[in-house]
């Protein structure tokens, strides 16, 4: 088993201590780009597919670094839309 599908095994068991930075690790192996918006987006981060234009949308969470169980499962309907799960 590759470290992507790894990381893809990890994020469908949707653990409580699934962190940002994991996902970010995890949409950077799947083809997707981080975006900040802007210095006025708050929280607000924007992943973007480059194959195939698909746009997933989250708040990164603060002060802690985990991500809650919606954007846990946005994230995993994202990568099935996008043919990578």
């Amino acid at each position: 088993m590759g470290r992507k599908d790894e990381q893809i095994k990890r994020l469908l068991s949707k653990p409580k201590d699934y962190t940002i930075s994991e996902l970010d690790i995890l949409m950077s192996n799947c083809g997707c780009i981080k975006d900040n918006r802007g210095k006025t987006s708050g929280s607000a981060i924007k992943y973007l597919h480059e194959k195939s234009g698909a746009k997933l949308f989250i708040h990164e969470p603060h002060p802690r670094r985990n991500l809650p169980e919606y954007a846990i499962k946005k994230a995993i309907s994202f990568l099935t839309e996008i043919d990578e799960i």
